[in-house]
């Protein structure tokens, strides 16, 4: 016990050095700032004041209650009451804020010396340079102009096609004064009238519908159809005599009946030849882009396409009789007999149609100048050709005091009558070029040029055997040839 007292008295002293320790010494006022200086703001670093203790004692039950574990001082957001009134302190004497312009516009020739022709960035810009897209976005969607998602081409067309053929002449002239041999082939003074029938420019039209099937227009479908309007031609060749002397004839070689059609003494007429083409198809292709950047636009192309072709060749002879003349078969059998004033009418048809059938493969271009553009696109189809051939012939006889006879067979559709088909290895290019000029954002004009091209196809006029012999001949040739189609289209596209 005797120390007790002396072990008392310095605890209590060195608590009072503690305590003393702890008092707020005040500091002098700072010395002022030279002039054309202001001051700078304090630096507070808030997570020092989010972890130092309240600057006044704590109470009872606040944090940091000595012996009492420390307990985070949580928002109200999350459950918690906040800090205490005066928990981050006051601003230092003096302190009224940032000096006027300290978060305003940087100052002049901040942004370095610019180059000509620019100006400099407007009030208020953060300094921060726009973003530039090397590669699209995803998010991306097409200018309806330059780049649609979604486009519709009308176009008119003008086009111009092939000639049909006459492998063989049809309608032969020749003098009267051969007899009954006037107008056969090799008779002296025969003509031969088997030139190529020209058919002139038709009109039609041709639709296209395609999109793309990403944001990203980096896949896409295409489909298109065209149809060309019936184009014909054709001749006529008459006695306009009316007694014979102009003598027209329709030259099969062996045939063991006469084939004249106007003969002095015999006959009166003539002989119409008239054909007639139609042409249409469509087709589908996927679509890949592969460039797109500076206004080109460049796709590859790969689907279906289908062309039919189906033309007609009607050799029609027409006369009136000055004698009386039988009809008879290859046999020699009498069919009919018709009295001089009765007419005749023989008909020889042929027919054909070809289907193409092919996969296509293709390139598609598009260059835009503003508002112009131009644009393109070249196909190539690896198919086959469904080529048939109909033939078909009749001879009407008009008795003048009976009823008409009607006999099968003309004079160059004879035995061979009949369907007749085949299918052959075909290619189909084609080129297609536009261009353009865009009215709105939705809507262009277009004008423009095609060519179509098939390589197998079955004409008409080279279905034609004009020799008999009753055992081989007639025969159907199924001779193929080419087939072309040019033309100017002129349209309008609708594009979204």
């Amino acid at each position: 016990m005797r120390y007790a007292l002396p072990v008392a008295v310095s605890c209590f002293i060195a608590w009072g050095s503690v305590v003393r320790a702890q008092e707020v010494v005040p500091l002098p006022p700072p010395d002022p700032l030279p002039p054309g200086v202001q001051a700078t703001p304090p630096q507070v670093n808030i997570l020092q004041n989010l972890v130092q203790q309240p600057t006044s004692p704590p109470g009872p039950n606040a944090p940091g209650q000595p012996g009492q574990p420390f307990q985070p001082i949580l928002p109200p957001s999350a459950g918690g009451s906040g800090p205490p009134p005066g928990y981050y302190g006051a601003p230092p004497p003096g302190y009224n804020g940032p000096p006027p312009g300290y978060y305003g516009p940087p100052p002049p020739g901040y942004y370095g010396q610019l180059p000509p022709g620019m100006v400099p960035p407007p009030p208020g810009y953060d300094g921060m340079p726009p973003v530039v897209y090397r590669r699209r976005p995803i998010a991306y969607t097409g200018d309806p102009a330059s780049d649609p998602n979604l486009w519709m081409t009308f176009d008119a067309l003008v086009w111009w096609s092939k000639n049909q053929p006459l492998s063989v002449p049809v309608v032969t002239t020749g003098p009267g004064s051969q007899g009954s041999n006037a107008g056969a082939l090799g008779a002296p003074g025969t003509t031969s009238l088997n030139q190529p029938l020209r058919y002139g420019g038709t009109g039609g039209i041709w639709v296209d519908v395609g999109g793309w099937f990403d944001a990203g227009h980096r896949f896409g479908l295409e489909g298109e159809l065209f149809s060309l309007g019936q184009q014909s031609a054709g001749f006529s060749v008459y006695d306009r005599s009316g007694t014979g002397s102009f003598v027209v004839n329709e030259p099969v070689s062996g045939v063991p009946f006469s084939t004249q059609v106007s003969a002095p003494g015999v006959q009166t007429g003539g002989v119409d030849v008239h054909t007639t083409s139609e042409l249409w198809g469509g087709g589908f292709n996927g679509l890949f882009n592969v460039f797109r950047r500076d206004g080109l636009t460049v796709s590859l192309m790969g689907g279906f396409r289908y062309i039919e072709l189906e033309e007609h060749l009607d050799v029609v002879a027409n006369s009136a009789l000055f004698t009386q003349t039988t009809y008879t078969d290859n046999l020699g059998n009498t069919l009919a007999t018709a009295p001089a004033g009765s007419t005749v009418t023989v008909v020889d048809q042929f027919g054909v149609r070809n289907e193409f059938y092919g996969g296509q493969i293709g390139v598609k271009f598009q260059y835009m100048m503003g508002r112009w553009s131009f644009s393109g696109t070249e196909t190539l189809a690896i198919g086959a050709t469904h080529e048939s051939v109909t033939i078909n012939g009749a001879t009407n006889v008009y008795p003048v005091n009976s009823a008409p006879v009607y006999l099968s067979g003309g004079n160059y559709a004879t035995s061979q009558i009949g369907h007749y088909a085949v299918n052959r290895f075909a290619v189909n290019p084609g080129v297609m070029l536009n261009l353009g000029y865009q009215f709105t954002p939705f809507i262009r004009g277009t004008i423009g040029y095609n060519f179509l091209y098939l390589s197998n196809v079955m004409r008409p006029g080279n279905q034609i055997d004009n020799t008999y012999d009753g055992v081989i001949h007639p025969v159907v040739p199924m001779k193929s040839t080419s087939y072309w189609s040019q033309g100017l289209r002129l349209g309008l596209q609708i594009s979204f």
